[in-house]
């Protein structure tokens, strides 16, 4: 997480990067910053050494609710400020539910830059067991065989009990998979 020093946070970041690539074939890795301003101006620098380093990871960039990359428009305005090809982008479905965002239209917008897709159903704003909320994962599925999407998909279940009834959630995100899964198995 990039903070008020940047140089600092960049060589953290990069210092992360260089400990996920050993764990993975190029995984995607979150870049963030608490500032739109700070994500903008260590961006480069991280880009930069990332390739310095000969690092293979996929730096993405995150949407939630709450942060300076809450919006599909924030989204699209720092890559935009960002202006390069080797930042991609993190489809975080059930946060762009959350702020009255179709996936279907993050989608759109964000086109070959995303590298990898997270998943959590939403109603009314709170995550709840998939299947249950208003996230078109049929749809979604449809779109991920369609566009032949080869990264990884994140299945996230942040439901209220989790402290408190870990069985339940374990439960869902076994749930989650296998309907994931069906769907994504149905003939076109």
């Amino acid at each position: 997480m990039i903070q008020a020093d940047i140089k600092a946070g960049v060589r953290n970041a990069i210092d992360a990067a260089r400990f996920a690539s050993k764990l993975s074939d190029q995984p995607a890795v979150l870049f963030k910053a608490h500032t739109r301003e700070q994500l903008v101006a260590a961006a480069p620098q991280f880009l930069d050494g990332l390739d310095l380093a000969n690092i293979n990871v996929v730096p993405v960039l995150q949407n939630h609710m709450g942060t300076c990359i809450s919006t599909l428009d924030d989204f699209i305005a720092i890559l935009d400020e960002i202006n390069d090809p080797r930042m991609k982008a993190v489809l975080e479905v059930g946060h762009f539910q959350r702020v009255g965002t179709h996936w279907r239209e993050a989608w759109s917008a964000l086109g070959d830059r995303i590298a990898l897709i997270h998943v959590n159903d939403i109603r009314d704003g709170q995550s709840v067991l998939f299947g249950t909320g208003d996230v078109d994962f049929s749809g979604l599925m449809a779109q991920v065989k369609r566009t032949g999407f080869a990264g990884n998909i994140v299945v996230e279940l942040e439901l209220a009990s989790r402290e408190t009834d870990p069985a339940s959630t374990m439960d869902g995100l076994r749930s989650a998979i296998h309907l994931l899964c069906d769907l994504h198995d149905q003939p076109s």
